[in-house]
């Protein structure tokens, strides 16, 4: 479980130029969310968010922390006793997106991320698959079935959130 630790999943967040992502796949036209609701949103949640800033130095300093160590220099890193980790375990993750005619943008993002995640010592495997695929029904679907590492998908906000997605067992 390479995401378990909290500390992990915060050194992701700060391994990520979101900011660039922005910048290069919306030309400027969009704005980082912080949560999956977007800040003039009525129901968004102004108080204890908190926020995560693209800061790799830091980044890098959570995960040797946690226990993942480049000793080899290979620019990945491995598990130097990371707890539930078998030791030397190289710390790789796939990142699923799904393919889609009328969505290009996570086919855009997710080289982006990968370079980002790259650049703090966790290498990426990109596989896209057929949008039927990626959004089949949980549990056995990848997305919706949370059977990923990392996934990249876009949603359309509207004034009442889907938050069925999310409250849901599935």
């Amino acid at each position: 479980d390479f995401f378990g630790d909290v500390r992990v999943r915060q050194a992701i967040a700060q391994c990520i130029d979101r900011w660039a992502i922005v910048d290069e796949v919306t030309y400027g036209r969009s704005i980082v969310p912080d949560t999956y609701l977007p800040p003039m949103h009525p129901l968004y949640p102004t108080d204890d968010l908190t926020y995560w800033d693209y800061e790799p130095a830091a980044a890098r300093a959570l995960l040797e922390e946690v226990g993942w160590l480049d000793e080899d220099e290979d620019g990945i890193r491995e598990a130097r006793g990371v707890e539930g980790i078998t030791r030397g375990t190289p710390f790789e993750a796939t990142f699923l997106l799904p393919l889609s005619d009328r969505d290009a943008l996570p086919q855009q993002v997710a080289p982006i991320i990968k370079t980002n995640l790259a650049d703090c010592g966790i290498r990426v495997d990109i596989e896209p698959l057929q949008e039927w695929v990626f959004e089949a029904d949980g549990p056995e679907g990848p997305f919706f079935g949370r059977q990923f590492d990392l996934a990249g998908t876009t949603r359309v906000f509207s004034v009442v959130p889907a938050c069925e997605n999310y409250i849901s067992s599935e």
